[in-house]
């Protein structure tokens, strides 16, 4: 049959990832992220709440009980480091009621074995603004990316880092590149660790419980995948 091609090779039982993959994130299977916040019924579950490929997708939820101004819930995963001098994350998120968040962090710390180098990005869905942080360990608008976020609306983001000179490279937002070329990553300190540790942070802004959801979250050295 023309353009037809067999593979005889072997057949692995278990999908084998390049090493510059560090994490698929479907939201389809188990669980595997740390959390941790205020009270004790904050909620991390991959559910039909918040999907936007297959059929389940990631609830993030401050807690229901008692909900306060400033109560946070964190999730949080350990990855490998990277063989590749470039990290690059990418995924989706709904910010459900924008009214209720005040603010929602995606954090990197990476040990090189040497330093522990923070790279982040905050959202602040109410005014709105996406900031990076700096060398200088403080929050920077990037004003191009003042981009209104409305209700139940999914967004893509994108950070690039360079590990070479643990700098960042760009970050987009519903669409939209801004170039941070020649911007350091800020220095957290000394580390004999040698990982990528990913996290996400939601804030409420009311007495009242706040929520994201995620799906499709890719971690790794590659552009494309």
């Amino acid at each position: 049959m023309p353009g037809d091609f067999s593979y005889r090779g072997p057949a692995a039982s278990q999908a084998q990832y390049d090493l510059g993959v560090l994490l698929l994130e479907d939201c389809e299977g188990v669980n595997k992220w740390a959390a941790s916040g205020t009270g004790t019924d904050f909620v991390n579950t991959f559910d039909a709440s918040w999907c936007y490929f297959g059929s389940k997708g990631w609830k993030i939820r401050t807690r229901a009980t008692t909900p306060a101004v400033g109560d946070v819930v964190t999730v949080q995963r350990v990855l490998a480091y990277p063989k590749e001098k470039r990290l690059v994350l990418r995924g989706r998120v709904n910010f459900s009621n924008p009214a209720l968040i005040a603010n929602l962090v995606c954090q990197f710390i990476i040990a090189d074995g040497v330093r522990a180098w923070q790279a982040s990005i905050q959202w602040t869905p109410q005014t709105p603004k996406v900031e990076y942080f700096s060398a200088a360990g403080a929050f920077v608008a990037m004003p191009t990316l003042a981009i209104l976020i409305s209700t139940d609306y999914w967004y893509g983001y994108e950070i690039h880092v360079d590990l070479i000179g643990m700098e960042f490279l760009n970050v987009v937002f519903a669409g939209v590149d801004v170039d941070l070329s020649g911007i350091g990553l800020n220095d957290g300190g000394a580390s004999l660790a040698k990982a990528v540790v990913l996290g996400f942070t939601l804030a409420t802004d009311g007495a009242a419980s706040a929520e994201v959801g995620m799906d499709s979250i890719y971690c790794g050295a590659h552009e494309q995948i």
